[in-house]
């Protein structure tokens, strides 16, 4: 005997039945895509270190141990990489639209660490420039310092009375990390001048760090009064 076949209608209301878990059995779920390809980037040149080196800058942000291990670099062959490293980073901080401003940031960090002196062009035009995020001019800064010793202190002395107090923070940072005596008067000067006392004491502080570091005499000099942060608590009356 033939089986009547269910109306539209029946079959929604079927449908909208609720039925109880795993009452059919199902069987495993496929992996419909096909397997990734397996590429060396490395053998790609230059443009495979400029792959590898986004790669490594959007996982970790910054730099260290974690970049070379994920950039496929160990650190004995370090010297042997470092010129197309370089030339990647210079390649990325080079391009002002990039959307990725975190990425922007970690390259702009790590070329100051591995490009020496010869970042000093790269980083300076990205202090400079009005257009650029005021995190990575900032990074900058303190990379200009990092990376070529005294005559980055005589970039950063061009620098030093940037409106941005951020900037002018990382300046600093970036004087202390120059180890260079050519720095602890621009320091000194900061402390004296700058109208903002948070800024000029972190100039106090670096100035003491930096004499530690050079192992000079410590200088006859105060930090600056700072208002106090926060407000007061008015004891509760019973």
């Amino acid at each position: 005997m033939a089986t009547k076949k269910k109306s539209r209608r029946q079959r929604a209301v079927a449908a909208s039945e609720p039925r109880p878990l795993n009452d059919e059995p199902r069987g495993s779920a496929r992996n419909v895509f096909p397997k990734p390809t397996q590429i060396d980037l490395r053998a790609w040149g230059a443009a495979g270190v400029r792959i590898m080196t986004e790669r490594a800058l959007g996982a970790c942000h910054s730099y260290g141990d974690e970049v070379w291990k994920l950039l496929g670099v160990d650190k004995s062959e370090l010297a042997r990489r470092r010129a197309e490293i370089v030339a990647a980073l210079r390649s990325i901080v080079a391009d002002p639209e990039r959307s990725d401003f975190v990425n922007r940031d970690g390259a702009v960090t790590l070329l100051a660490e591995l490009g020496g002196q010869g970042a000093l062009a790269d980083l300076e035009a990205i202090l400079s420039s009005p257009f650029e995020r005021r995190s990575t001019r900032a990074w900058a800064a303190f990379g200009i310092g990092r990376c070529a010793g005294a005559k980055g202190v005589e970039v950063l002395g061009r620098h030093v009375a940037n409106p941005d107090a951020l900037i002018r923070r990382k300046m600093i940072d970036g004087l202390a990390a120059s180890r260079a005596k050519e720095a602890l008067p621009i320091l000194e000067d900061v402390l004296k001048r700058d109208q903002d006392p948070f800024v000029a004491n972190r100039a106090y502080g670096a100035i003491r760090r930096l004499e530690k570091d050079l192992k000079v005499d410590p200088r006859p000099l105060e930090p600056r009064p700072s208002p106090r942060v926060g407000g007061t608590t008015e004891a509760v009356k019973g």
